[in-house]
């Protein structure tokens, strides 16, 4: 996948060990494809490895909801109501 895309491999490879790597997945939604990726690459036999889609934010923590009465629970990420 990085290969096949000059803007992906160059932050890879420009940033590499930096802990860019997780941000720029998230930021281009590319955790399934990794996923799938790595566990084809690692011959996973307990099956394929899953990235929900919650993965990509985490939540607002309740004690900020809590403190912002213009934030409900309705409006938490994705995946943690």
């Amino acid at each position: 996948m990085l290969g096949n895309n000059p803007l992906y491999y160059e932050r890879w490879a420009e940033l590499f060990n930096e802990g860019h790597w997780w941000f720029d997945l998230c930021r281009w939604k590319l955790g399934a494809l990794e996923a799938a990726f790595y566990g084809a690459a690692l011959n996973m036999h307990s099956g394929p490895l899953s990235f929900p889609d919650k993965s990509y934010a985490w939540p607002i923590p309740l004690n900020e909801i809590n403190s912002n009465n213009k934030i409900t629970t309705a409006d938490q990420n994705p995946g943690y109501n």
